[in-house]
């Protein structure tokens, strides 16, 4: 029994990660995990929904009360790109003037606008770009690859770890200045 023993304390030991109290932590182990598993697919996709996840948690975004809290963040997140991306005479507006400008509010609730609104303005810089960047990702292999300039494996490989690492360090940072 003494050599099974070993093996499930190492069992044990690889599974702590996911004993997180906060679910964009387990979410977060998840993506390690598959990292480390070489799935990468999996990686980006639990990586864009950990960050989801955990801005739903930020802004108390609950389940019950906001049965479409993934479509506010995801909202939020997809107008912060269009915002960064924008070109001509709209490159002049600031972030707040870009959202009154173009932001249609027709097909959501005031409250859910206004947490909505509150995500976007709020979101560091680095999160939105990241956040961004591991979506594109995502898509270039869940499309496998039928764009203009796809990326190998190894490119896939090496950027998601650069941006599960920058992640959690951007969303560390993000939480110390809130509890500071």
């Amino acid at each position: 029994i003494q050599p099974i023993c070993n093996i499930l304390i190492k069992a044990k030991n690889r599974f702590k990660d996911f004993e997180k109290a906060e679910n964009y932590r387990v979410g977060f182990a998840v993506v390690k995990w598959y990292i480390d598993s070489g799935m990468i697919q999996q990686g980006y996709t639990a990586l864009e929904e950990t960050v989801v996840t955990y801005l739903c948690s930020r802004y108390k975004l609950d389940e019950v009360v906001y049965h479409n809290r993934d479509n506010i963040v995801k909202n939020a997140l997809t107008f912060f790109a269009r915002y960064e991306g924008r070109k001509g005479d709209d490159k002049n507006l600031k972030k707040h003037e870009f959202f009154e400008k173009y932001f249609d509010k027709s097909d959501i609730a005031n409250t859910d606008f206004k947490t909505l609104k509150t995500i976007y303005n709020e979101l560091p810089s680095k999160l939105g770009n990241i956040f961004d960047n591991i979506r594109k990702c995502r898509n270039d292999i869940n499309h496998f690859g039928i764009r203009k300039s796809p990326k190998s494996y190894a490119v896939l490989e090496n950027n998601l770890i650069k941006y599960y690492q920058e992640t959690i360090r951007i969303i560390d940072k993000w939480d110390n200045k809130k509890n500071n």
